[in-house]
């Protein structure tokens, strides 16, 4: 039989970081991991129909590598990007953990997780911050820079054997709009104004940062909520950088892309729900809009079957925006560093509950 954990702090992570908490953990620490398994595709159907009990689901999806016996021990769980839990799957785990204090999501965004579930069990949830905010925003960046220079349509030519020397715009007399002035917004928004572009940003509390002018890397904030339009009309690149909700969602359609210059391209480095897919490829099809960037589509990944795949100048970066070599190494730092917090009495970073 497996003996009991003896720790100070026990914490639960992915199998992948293993060699992260070999080479690197300190005394104290010590961690069990859990290795992320996919579903068949009639286990899905039967979750998708409610036939198969969440827990059933957890058991299927979620398994510890190792000793299962030192989970009443844990009290910190890293829950690294790749890994999905529905929140009545996550329910399951959360009900095997009973000494859980603290959970560092890797994923920017919480929309995955039922926040409320966490807080009646009394326990502490941080995202990663600014963790990939550079790499992100080069990402949106690097599109925009695609779209005036036009580097697909000189793909285009090159897999066709033509040459044709092309004109590209200048970014530096550009607009490029913002919507979603958070981390990964600001640091855009700063890149973006360093080539000499005009940067409007739209927020849900635009005093905050016009507050601030000084410091405020945009000539101009409208409220998302009565100014998106004036700023899907005025910018020649439009970039979604706001977190997916309630208020959110669909927040790109038909009418949205209507509003932009036909020569505007749409990039898309945050949820795939903000933007109504259909209406997007209805717009690119009939040239409503130039171009469009999607990083993370609805559907990861879309079935091969879907129009994403064969609409004119739809680019897709295929979740790729946050991936860098040193991504987990980074993620490792910040989850040693609300360890460490926690062990003085102290909240960790970047909480959200």
């Amino acid at each position: 039989m497996d003996r009991p954990v003896e720790a100070s702090r026990v914490v639960l992570a992915s199998h992948h970081h293993e060699r992260l908490f070999r080479e690197a953990a300190p005394a104290g620490v010590h961690p069990l991991y859990y290795r992320y398994r996919d579903e068949s595709f009639p286990q899905k159907v039967l979750r998708k129909l409610g036939w198969r009990a969440p827990c059933r689901t957890f058991h299927d999806k979620f398994e510890v590598v190792g000793r299962e016996k030192g989970l009443q021990d844990v009290s910190t769980l890293w829950l690294s990007s790749p890994l999905y839990l529905e929140p009545p799957v996550m329910r399951c785990l959360l009900d095997v953990l009973p000494k859980l204090e603290w959970v560092y999501s890797q994923l920017t965004g919480t929309e995955h997780l039922e926040l409320l579930d966490f807080k009646r069990r009394g326990v502490m949830v941080s995202n990663s911050g600014d963790l990939v905010s550079r790499a992100v925003a080069e990402t949106a960046l690097a599109c925009i820079l695609s779209h005036a220079k036009r580097l697909p349509d000189h793909h285009s030519l090159q897999r066709r054997r033509r040459w044709r020397s092309l004109w590209g715009g200048l970014v530096g007399e550009q607009t490029v709009g913002i919507v979603g002035t958070g981390n990964i917004g600001n640091e855009l928004a700063r890149l973006c104004r360093a080539l000499g572009m005009r940067v409007i940003g739209a927020s849900r509390n635009p005093g905050r940062l016009l507050g601030q002018r000084e410091a405020s890397p945009y000539h101009h904030v409208v409220d998302v909520r009565n100014g998106l339009q004036g700023l899907l009309a005025e910018a020649d690149h439009v970039v979604l950088a706001l977190p997916l909700n309630g208020d959110t969602q669909g927040i790109i359609g038909a009418r949205e892309l209507a509003s932009m210059k036909p020569a505007a391209s749409l990039i898309n480095v945050a949820r795939g729900l903000l933007v109504d897919e259909g209406e997007l490829c209805e717009a690119l099809s009939q040239g409503t809009i130039a171009a469009a960037y999607i990083d993370r589509t609805t559907q990861l990944p879309p079935p091969w079957w879907s129009r994403l795949y064969r609409t004119p100048n739809l680019h897709l970066t295929h979740y790729s925006a946050a991936n860098t070599p040193r991504v987990a190494e980074k993620a490792f730092e910040v989850f040693l560093l609300g360890i460490h917090a926690l062990d003085e009495g102290r909240e960790p970073l970047n909480r959200v509950v």
